[in-house]
């Protein structure tokens, strides 16, 4: 599952009504950011952790994503996560395939909002 855009969004900077506020450090620069789940989002995670493998993907950079992971699956229930790093490059893109999963493609169900996720 991608995480940005389809199971959060996320602003710069801080504010009261976000789901979760972090800020980390990139090189360096120390970034602030306000995240906010999507509506339902706990109830979907909670069916899919039942009931599938849950593998989050993103081409997010690890010290972001980590810690948006942290706040969707606080548990510890997803069976992995891939992050910028397992990303095909193409034209300075970076673009999830669903070969890093290592699993039979007919038995994957992504959710994406890329339309260039292959």
């Amino acid at each position: 599952m991608n995480i940005d855009e389809t199971l959060v969004h996320s602003k710069f900077g801080k504010f009261e009504d976000a789901n979760k506020f972090f800020s980390f450090r990139l090189g360096t620069e120390y970034f602030a950011i306000s995240i906010y789940k999507r509506p339902y989002l706990d109830k979907f995670l909670e069916y899919a952790f039942k009931h599938f493998e849950v593998v989050f993907y993103t081409t997010s950079i690890f010290e972001y994503a980590s810690k948006v992971i942290d706040l969707l699956d606080p548990q510890n229930l997803a069976v992995g996560t891939l992050f910028r790093d397992s990303c095909l490059v193409r034209d300075e893109l970076f673009i999830k395939t669903i070969d890093r999963l290592q699993r039979e493609p007919s038995e994957i169900i992504m959710l994406d909002n890329n339309p260039l996720t292959v």
